[in-house]
């Protein structure tokens, strides 16, 4: 029996690169998987490489509260519930620390934290009992020449204080118990 049978899951910003290897991963072990990108190739691309297989692509900037929201129903429509959450979206505009604008310093935050935060949002109560959700980045611990922005909304606010590794504030959040008085599922969050 294929590793990811009967399973579904979602991956954002996952029409090229490591997205979509993650995809092409889950594809390939028997999932079903939503996949979102914001460009119009890339996204065109990829539906004719997935087309074979049972992906869903749709068009959604993580930067987009109308989109984050379209894509909780679209998942919904499309998938029911989910047993992986892959929030691998991300922005990295190269510029030095000179060249940085309030305005490119508030797209990076825009798509790279507050799109992370209100994905699991919306999505998370989609997640069936013993999900996950999975958090990607390449910012942990280098710092990129030219990417001066890009690091900051990616390591969600530092340390752990319990930890030495770099960690999530907002996996950490996202992994606390509901209150009991909800219906929702604690998923499980990796820390990677």
């Amino acid at each position: 029996m294929s590793k990811f049978a009967g399973k579904k899951a979602v991956v954002t910003g996952a029409t090229h690169g490591m997205g979509l290897a993650i995809v092409e991963a889950l594809l390939d072990g028997g999932a079903e998987v939503v996949l979102t990108g914001r460009n119009e190739t890339n996204i065109e691309q990829a539906r004719t490489e997935l087309k074979p297989h049972s992906a869903h692509v749709v068009r959604s900037d993580a930067g987009n509260m109308a989109d984050i929201r379209a894509l909780a129903g679209t998942v919904r429509d499309r998938l029911g519930r989910i047993d992986y959450l892959f929030v691998n979206h991300g922005i990295a505009e190269v510029q030095t620390l000179e060249e940085v604008t309030e305005d490119s310093w508030d797209r990076h935050f825009a798509v790279n934290a507050k799109g992370a935060f209100f994905t699991v949002q919306s999505l998370s109560p989609l997640i069936n009992e013993g999900g996950a959700i999975v958090f990607t980045t390449v910012a942990n611990d280098l710092i990129f020449t030219g990417l001066s922005a890009y690091p900051a909304p990616k390591r969600r606010y530092g340390r752990s204080p319990t930890s030495s590794r770099p960690s999530s504030c907002l996996a950490r959040s996202a992994s606390t118990p509901w209150p009991p008085a909800t219906s929702r599922p604690r998923p499980w969050v990796s820390r990677g």
